[in-house]
């Protein structure tokens, strides 16, 4: 996830960011609630750098043995050209998720993710498609 919009003068907090990801993901229980953690994101903001966010399970759950966990790559950079897959310019936007192994580490998640949001085969998601994402069935 590349976040540009942020700056000294307006740092993105924690908050901010974890607005941006899932809040809960569906199992066989039923939907869990996420929350994030980053050890390292600064408590006053960021507005440069590149951060792991990583899922954390409710208490008394645990990723089945084996099961890659839960991780978004967050960025902090410059308004960008995005290239689709198909090697045509994407629209010229900052609110553009790359799905790729720089924002989605683990393979099997990011396959995840491309196969059940990017509608559109495009390799990236839009702003609007991040922020109808409220649950994933992993």
């Amino acid at each position: 996830m590349v976040l540009s919009d942020a700056s000294a003068d307006n740092p993105a907090l924690f908050g901010d960011v974890t607005a941006l990801l899932p809040a809960a993901i569906s199992c066989e229980f039923g939907e869990l609630a996420l929350s994030w953690h980053c050890a390292d994101y600064p408590a006053d903001g960021a507005y440069e750098g590149n951060y792991i966010f990583s899922a954390v399970l409710p208490e008394g759950y645990a990723l089945a043995e084996g099961a890659a966990a839960l991780s978004v790559a967050v960025s902090f950079a410059a308004a960008q050209t995005v290239v689709e897959s198909n090697g045509e310019a994407a629209p010229a936007s900052d609110d553009v998720l790359q799905i790729d192994e720089a924002n989605f580490p683990d393979n099997n998640f990011r396959n995840y993710i491309m196969e059940t949001f990017d509608t559109q085969s495009a390799g990236y998601l839009t702003a609007e498609q991040v922020a109808a994402v409220t649950v994933m069935n992993c």
